[in-house]
């Protein structure tokens, strides 16, 4: 079972982000912190993953960093080059991205948003 989480520590999201063999700078936390310097709502975003009945085993298995972009015409969450992966199991990456597509879903709803583009490095 998947769910989504926001990490809210500049230390726990590179701690996970050092796991993803393809990460860029889009993903990186100095981008969210430089969109939020440019007056952007950001989310450091994380799929966690139950790996036990025991609801304390859980692991990180995918990362996004979402931004509200506002423009003259729309708003939209959009996630760059993400989002990311720390599992290399495509069955996995599918239901890691059904989860956040669910998740982001209802962060849109809550943010007015016209829609969600997600672009990540498959």
């Amino acid at each position: 079972m998947y769910k989504v989480i926001e990490i809210s520590s500049k230390e726990e999201w590179e701690r996970y982000a050092k796991g993803v063999s393809h990460s860029n700078i889009l993903q990186s936390y100095a981008w969210g912190e430089f969109q939020k310097a440019l007056g952007r709502k950001v989310w450091f975003l994380a799929v966690e993953e139950e790996i036990s009945q025991n609801l304390s085993h859980k692991k990180i298995v995918g990362l996004a960093l979402a931004q509200l972009i506002p423009t003259k015409l729309r708003t939209h969450i959009y996630i760059s080059n993400g989002p990311v992966f720390l599992t290399e199991d495509a069955k996995q990456k599918y239901e890691i991205l059904n989860t956040l597509k669910l998740f982001l879903k209802d962060l849109g709803k809550k943010n007015n948003v016209n829609f969600v583009r997600m672009d990540p490095l498959l």
